[in-house]
């Protein structure tokens, strides 16, 4: 029997070139070319990339001839034929290619330019990776090559700015011939036709429009081969051509295909990598600028002005410490992480997570960790993006990957498939005995992650870059936020806290293009705290966005967003002088509001800045103060728009009409009472990965206790002596010996932390009862039932903690921070759930379910369907049902409160009390904005919109400073 003989390697990879040549010979030459720029472009084939790259080399490479004119139905066959020839290229099957339909765009030179994926793995972050270490390199690449590695960025860019602008427009949104998991190759007519222009593209095109032509020309002769002299050889983990974005073909500079540009710079960066002078001065840029990446990113008041090759940053409240090395070349690299792990291990201190974080363009490959994890500055700002600034995500995620409780180490071909993974399942590994081996993460579903959130931010980081303000990325909190029903566009919340504590908050929408940006002011006497300008700020977008007569005059022809800046200031304004031998209307004086106000129409900005008379028209009921708001708006929008020709927009009167329709945008309401001080700020992390790490430790409780596995209903489940009264007691033992584990400080950070929540909670209540008493109460509604949830689930849980503290005294040496607390509380919450729920089916007031797995996982849940052996039988529980409870309670709350009415004060709004307005909040975040000291009259501010309330993300300390107006007055 004679024996197959399996194709080596060389034979794969080697092409056929017979059959190619008949299928291509009877297409004339100017079509094929078109017709393969417009597929090597295409959404449609992207999985083809390789064998489409390969006929349009053989298209340049054979004399020009006439013939049939190919188009979008014969594309199909010529895939067929090339894949048949050359077998060994690859196609690809197991992931989804990243779409450019999404038309994310980088900053590069000063403006956004449309990126095209191409082949490239997280092209986003490869460029932001690039574009820092080109600041490291390119003023010595410029000595020698006459450019610099961001003109080659830029010259790229431009060039896939062109492309998919011209092809963009013909790209379906869905290919009606084939299912989206379809593995097909194919175009629609519109996109041969608009790639017309693309195979004939002069090249000098694209470097005029490039910032520096005649060095971006200077790039371009660098980047041009021959396509006689290419080696054209196969393979899958390098580009084809190389360090080339244009080739010479018969005579004629021809540009490569806008897929294949990204692998082209990235060629192009290892080559000027290779021959960079004065590498040693290189590197050290390349560290201060990681370390500066990293502060950015981390929110650090400052970074070391001279870094050497190790800087260790450390986070005593968040259990980790952090290495941040970085390297130019390969070799270097694996040396520079063994240093930073090296200096953690030396003088990190036990119990704490470890962190490597890397710059440069080296990316490491899979790893294998065991006591220390690894990032490249760009997987940090992708992660930290992911966790909305939350500090705490990162800190546990660190704990996680260096911890790894029941394996020995754990295993990723990336860090972004172990964060995918373990930011959606809350843990990586599930509870249970120690087992030897590693954990291995299985990569993301098939998706770029880091390409899904860019295109997500796509449109909304448009309008920041238009209003001149940085990406998303860059925002310490940045959520994109659902309108309101019926209203188009998108929306996102953003804050960055700023130098010296102030802080910025902006509101953004892509229909109308606008940016709401609001400042508080620091000085004593303020009225409108962090909470209250997000309000406003929230409520103002709302407002414009949600009636279309409004939305229109907001709305410039060019697509310029609207940028309105809101600061506040404690003193009232002062009329000009009177000009001489003039005399004034005193009674007309007494009438007027005066109002500072301006417009900048080159950049379409307008600025208020709200004084105590301004505040004072929002008391009451706010309507006034919002009609007053209203028109000056329109006259701003009006000056911006005649400025840049764009005409008045909507009639006053009809603006006024619509704007005056919605719920007032701020109401000042004054009431006598006292609040109390919170000292410090309510700032502790709740989270769903918090509450895994605690099943983990109760499930080793259980273990550890021997209780037994099984199922249990009913009088078997809570029976004295039975699985649910064992489960307990294992859990409150864990509890104890937990709290003993601490340092004897963790008494008096309970107790701070249990009167941050009580105040707060006391200030939220009062809160909510003003904005249910108010027109927009139904908003307020959901709102209110997670704030009373969420509050008095913190205090119980504190109050449990620090009565066991008490009696139980801590005299360990685990040290106290801010994560060890949020872990005892989580602990104390499920102490609270299980012992409330076992204790109340002990006394017949439901039934109850245990289910123990021999991991030590559990589940306890009770059920209020009364259960009776026959009618005449006595009554085995009562059917007690506590949701029902708890709704029942919150539906009388919301009743009281909109049946009351607030007491007004005398008291001014631009008194020393701060307003306050609906809190924000993230789901993932539970900290509550700063408060006030205590007062005896206080005021509360409070948006009404047209839609549910806006939540942004907890506060930092009220701010100590505020960038001047950008609007003249």
């Amino acid at each position: 029997m004679a024996t197959v003989q399996q194709p080596t390697s060389a034979q794969q990879r080697r092409v056929q070139w017979k059959p190619i040549d008949r299928a291509l010979a009877r297409y004339s030459t100017q079509s094929l070319r078109v017709l393969l720029h417009a597929a090597l472009g295409s959404p449609g084939c992207s999985r083809f990339h390789d064998h489409l790259l390969l006929l349009w080399t053989r298209i340049l490479r054979t004399p020009s001839h006439p013939g049939d004119q190919a188009g979008a139905g014969d594309l199909p066959g010529l895939v067929e034929a090339v894949m048949r020839a050359a077998p060994g290229r690859g196609t690809v099957t197991e992931i989804q290619p990243n779409d450019p339909r999404a038309l994310v765009g980088f900053k590069v030179a000063g403006e956004r330019l449309l990126v095209h994926p191409g082949q490239l793995d997280h092209p986003l972050m490869f460029l932001r990776s690039a574009q820092l270490t080109a600041l490291a390199i390119d003023e010595p690449v410029r000595v020698v090559h006459g450019f610099t590695l961001t003109d080659v960025l830029e010259l790229v860019l431009r060039y896939t700015d062109h492309a998919v602008t011209a092809l963009a427009p013909a790209w379906p949104q869905a290919y009606e011939d084939r299912a989206p998991e379809e593995i097909a190759c194919g175009i629609s007519p519109g996109e041969g036709e608009a790639a017309q222009g693309l195979a004939d593209l002069d090249p000098a095109v694209v470097t005029g429009a490039c910032g520096n032509p005649e060095r971006a020309a200077r790039a371009l002769d660098w980047l041009t081969a021959d396509l006689s002299d290419l080696p054209l050889r196969y393979r899958p983990t390098a580009p084809l051509f190389g360090p080339v974005l244009a080739v010479v073909a018969h005579g004629r500079r021809r540009l490569v295909p806008v897929s294949a540009a990204l692998g082209s710079f990235a060629a192009a960066l290892e080559r000027l990598l290779a021959a960079v002078p004065d590498r040693q001065g290189a590197e050290q840029r390349l560290q201060k600028l990681t370390v500066d990446r990293v502060a950015q990113l981390l929110g650090l008041d400052e970074a070391p002005a001279r870094p050497g090759p190790v800087c260790v940053i450390s986070s005593p409240g968040y259990r980790y410490d952090i290495a941040v090395v970085s390297a130019l070349a390969d070799g270097a690299l694996s040396g520079r992480i063994e240093a930073g792990r090296s200096a953690l291990a030396d003088g990190g201190a036990p119990g704490r997570g470890r962190l490597v974080v890397y710059g440069g363009p080296r990316v490491l490959g899979p790893e294998l960790i065991r006591d220390t994890a690894y990032l490249h500055v760009e997987e940090l700002a992708e992660i930290l993006a992911d966790a909305e600034g939350d500090p705490s995500l990162l800190a546990l995620f660190v704990l996680e990957l260096t911890e790894h409780p029941g394996v020995d180490a754990v295993l990723f071909r990336e860090p972004l498939d172990a964060w995918t993974e373990w930011w959606r399942e809350s843990t990586l590994l599930m509870p249970g005995p120690h087992r030897e081996g590693a954990a291995v993460v299985s990569p993301a579903a098939g998706l770029d992650t880091t390409w899904q959130r860019a295109a997500t931010w796509a449109r909304l980081d448009d309008v920041l870059a238009a209003a001149g303000l940085p990406q998303a990325l860059d925002w310490r909190f940045a959520h994109p936020a659902e309108p309101d029903p019926g209203v188009p566009g998108e929306h996102a919340d953003l804050l960055y806290p700023g130098n010296g504590g102030g802080a910025l908050v902006v509101r953004i929408s892509t229909v109308p293009p606008l940016a709401v940006v609001a400042s508080p002011c620091p000085d004593q006497g303020a009225v409108l705290d962090l909470a209250a300008m997000t309000g406003l700020a929230d409520s103002i977008r709302t407002t414009v966005t949600g009636y279309p007569l409004v939305a229109a005059h907001f709305t410039l022809p060019n697509g310029a967003p609207v940028v309105l800046q809101l600061t506040e200031t404690t003193q009232p304004h002062q009329p000009p002088p009177a000009e001489p031998g003039r005399d004034v209307d005193e009674q007309e004086a007494g009438e007027r509001l005066l109002l500072h106000a301006g417009a900048d129409p080159d950049h379409a900005r307008i600025g208020i800045d709200l004084d105590p008379p301004l505040l004072a028209s929002f008391t009451g009921d706010g309507h006034q103060g919002h009609q007053i708001l209203g028109r000056l708006l329109h006259h701003l929008v009006e000056q911006v728009r005649q400025a840049r020709g764009a005409g008045p927009g909507t009639d006053p009167e009809a603006f006024a009409e619509a704007w005056d329709a919605a719920y007032p945008v701020l109401r000042i309401t004054g009431a006598t009472t006292y609040w109390p001080a919170i000292a410090p700020h309510y700032t502790l992390p709740r989270s769903r990965h918090l509450h895994a790490r605690a099943l983990h430790t109760a499930a080793a409780a259980i273990r550890r206790a021997g209780v037994p596995a099984g199922s249990w209903h009913g009088p078997d489940a809570y029976a004295r002596g039975g699985p649910a009264e064992q489960l307990l007691h294992a859990l409150e033992d864990e509890l104890t010996q937990q709290i003993r584990a601490h340092q004897p400080s963790l008494v008096e950070e309970l107790a701070r932390h249990l009167n941050a929540a009580w105040s707060t909670r006391t200030r939220g209540h009062h809160e909510m009862r003003v904005n249910l008493a108010a027109p927009w109460a139904a908003n307020w509604a959901p709102e209110a039932g997670r704030r009373q949830s969420d509050a008095a689930t913190a205090t119980s849980a504190l109050q449990l903690l620090l009565q066991q503290a008490i009696t139980t005294q801590p005299a360990g040496r685990r040290p106290v921070d801010i994560l060890a607390v949020a872990e005892l509380v989580a602990l104390a919450e499920l102490v609270l759930h299980c012992g409330t729920t076992a204790v109340a089916a002990a006394r017949r007031l439901h039934d109850l379910h245990l289910e123990i797995h021999p991991s030590g996982v559990f589940t306890l849940t009770d059920t209020g369907e009364a259960d009776t052996a026959d009618p005449d039988a006595e009554l085995v529980h009562l059917g007690f049902d506590a949701g029902a409870y708890r709704h029942a309670r919150h539906e009388r709350f919301l009743a009281q409160a909109a049946a009351a009415r607030p007491n007004s004060s005398t008291t001014p709004p631009c008194s020393s009390a701060r307003g306050r307005a609906p809190r924000p909040c993230s789901p993932r975040r539970t900290c509550p904005p700063p408060a006030s000291s205590p007062r005896p009259t206080g005021s509360s501010t409070s948006t009404g919109t047209s839609g549910s309330p806006r939540w942004a993300p907890c506060s930092p300390p009220p701010p100590t400073g505020r960038p001047d107006p950008k609007a003249s007055p």
